[in-house]
């Protein structure tokens, strides 16, 4: 196996690839700048073009300038040296798609853990990062995922429980919508459904899912909307969560209790099972419980693979896990 690697000053947060296009030929190099953006502990977004590595790794001999790879394109420093995980790039604008990988296209968001969110945006002159941050939760931000259908709204969740949603062309910076207390403990990721875009499915700190109907969520409402489905199986905080990027009832999921769990919201158990005897003990298992993952220890993140149906990547303490089930 071949790698290539980019030197990142203190520990990586996270790490989020910007939506690009693929090359269209097999005989010539993409030339299209591939952004990626690095979340560091010390408190900056770092961004960097890693064209010049996959075009070395695609074909062998290929030279690259190290020096000009190993700069970055450009440095999220609205943080003021205050570090987070939350990110997530923008992957339309203006009704547009991102797919020709042109910088200006591109929008990136990142929240931090003293509870800031910036926006930073790409032009024809680069990247620029507005100074006013949205400002609405109280606690660390945890997660971010931009809207799949409308351009200028994201979502967030926050240590301070709450599920927000937001405009960016709102003047005040503040949330337009939101849920308070979603979880009963720090929330601490989303995912915003790609097909069925007002479903979002959430994971807290107590281990429970939760999925949302965005239509319920009315702004100034006294009265918390409820998720339509509520899923108390993993025993330890969610860690990861991601819709199915062509099944829109299918969800993954990981928790810090070593498992990964597949979810489909289309299954229901019939009349006749439930009043039936407890023959297998499945009783406690929930019907929308498509498979579980073992044998990985402190998994971190999981995504499906955007290529290859129902295949899933892992990464946890003791490395990658990437497998497919026959449930999906």
């Amino acid at each position: 196996m071949c790698y290539k690697s980019i030197p990142v000053h203190g520990g990586v947060n996270r790490v989020r690839a910007a939506p690009t296009s693929t090359p269209v030929s097999d005989l010539e190099p993409c030339l299209d700048p591939y952004p990626v953006a690095a979340w560091s502990e010390l408190g900056e977004v770092k961004i960097f073009d890693v064209r010049p590595l996959l075009n070395s790794l695609d074909r062998p001999g290929t030279s690259y300038d190290a020096r000009k790879v190993n700069t970055p394109m450009f440095a999220v420093k609205a943080h003021n040296g205050v570090e987070g995980y939350a990110m997530d790039w923008a992957g339309v604008v203006n009704g547009g798609s991102s797919s020709g990988g042109k910088a200006s296209s591109l929008r990136l968001l990142t929240g931090d853990i003293h509870s800031k969110i910036f926006l930073t945006t790409a032009g024809n002159a680069g990247f620029t990062t507005n100074p006013t941050p949205f400002t609405s939760h109280t606690s660390s931000v945890e997660d971010l995922q931009w809207s799949p259908k409308e351009p200028t709204v994201f979502a967030s969740c926050s240590a301070d429980r709450s599920i927000r949603v937001w405009d960016v062309r709102v003047k005040n910076r503040r949330s337009v919508i939101s849920v308070e207390n979603s979880h009963a403990q720090d929330v601490n990721v989303i995912s915003w459904n790609r097909g069925t875009d007002y479903l979002l499915v959430s994971g807290g700190d107590e281990g429970s899912l939760k999925v949302w109907d965005l239509r319920h969520f009315k702004p100034n409402s006294t009265a918390a909307p409820s998720p339509v489905a509520h899923f108390d199986w993993h025993k330890a905080p969610i860690s990861s969560v991601e819709w199915h990027p062509t099944e829109d009832s299918i969800f993954a999921a990981s928790g810090r209790d070593d498992q990964v769990t597949l979810w489909d919201l289309s299954v229901e158990q019939d009349d006749d099972e439930q009043a039936g005897p407890d023959v297998a003990g499945l009783k406690d298992v929930p019907p929308q419980l498509l498979f579980c993952h073992h044998g990985l220890t402190d998994c971190k993140e999981l995504h499906w693979h955007p290529q290859v149906p129902g295949m899933l990547a892992t990464t946890a303490l003791d490395g990658f896990n990437i497998f497919k089930t026959i449930s999906v």
